[in-house]
């Protein structure tokens, strides 16, 4: 519910940077809290980066009484070239967007993912073990084998992690 509310919320903001975005040959993406803007090579080495970056920075600060918040932490810039990622300072470097990791060579699930991904599917394991005991019931285990075991691919029509994994997998050079 998350993902459509912060959608609905953020429209107007989403039609502001994809503006600006059209206008400057670039690409505008974002999922929740998740956003990308790749700008053309030819643009990055230009003059112009500093304006730019000063232009979006703008857009999102405009809307930072809506609830929007940029956390510096997280923002980079990267330069995409001969099939590398590199950083500002000319360092090689990755790009991490939902969920997976690319050196512009190789996408990879992110660990960060699949450590989450395994620490719920522990705790959901112990919570169920727990109530089984106090209920002196059998616990529910189809719903932690749907959740998170390959076997889950239709979970609830939409699959779980496992199928989200296996479908990026199958579009591009993935490695899980």
């Amino acid at each position: 519910m998350s993902a459509v509310c912060s959608n609905v919320h953020l429209i107007h903001f989403d039609q502001q940077i994809k503006a600006w975005a059209d206008s400057h040959n670039a690409l505008y993406r974002r999922y929740c809290d998740d956003m990308i803007l790749i700008i053309p090579t030819e643009t990055i080495f230009s003059d112009l980066l500093e304006e730019m970056k000063s232009d979006v920075f703008k857009i999102i600060h405009s809307y930072e009484s809506a609830g929007l918040k940029i956390q510096e932490g997280k923002t980079e810039i990267n330069n995409f070239s001969n099939g590398k990622i590199y950083d500002e300072t000319g360092n090689n470097s990755s790009l991490d967007y939902l969920g997976f990791v690319t050196d512009g060579q190789v996408v990879r699930v992110r660990v960060k993912s699949l450590f989450k991904f395994y620490c719920r599917a522990y705790r959901k394991a112990s919570s169920m073990k727990r109530v089984g005991l106090a209920t002196k019931r059998k616990s529910p285990r189809k719903d932690l084998y749907n959740i998170y075991n390959h076997l889950g691919f239709n979970y609830k029509n939409r699959g779980n992690f496992i199928t989200y994994a296996y479908r990026a997998c199958s579009q591009k050079n993935v490695k899980t």
